[in-house]
């Protein structure tokens, strides 16, 4: 996932994001977090279900997630607990970026 555009799924999905939302997950000092676990719940008023159980941070910190449209709590995991969120809205055809810093 070096570029941040390709998907990969924990249902084992993957190609080019078209539409949903990417980001790189970083602790403070700029360092990426590497493996997290990223889960998604969604909030009030977003009648559709998270397509997929979670994604996974690359190497680098990036993910890509094709989220249908509508409002989400983007959820990093680290240790078994949730380290950093963020809420995001995924809009059909727009690739929203959203950067996730964790406080150490």
């Amino acid at each position: 996932m070096a570029s941040g555009d390709d998907v990969s799924t924990e249902s084992g999905g993957t190609g080019k994001l078209q539409s949903g939302v990417r980001g790189r997950v970083t602790y403070a000092n700029g360092d990426p977090v590497t493996g997290a676990p990223i889960l998604a719940e969604a909030l009030a008023g977003t009648e559709v279900a998270v397509p997929d159980i979670g994604v996974k941070t690359s190497l680098y910190g990036l993910y890509a997630w094709p989220l249908p449209t509508g409002s989400f709590k983007l959820s990093v995991m680290i240790d078994g607990i949730i380290a950093g969120a963020v809420n995001v809205t995924a809009r059909r055809g727009i690739v929203v970026t959203a950067d996730i810093v964790i406080a150490r």
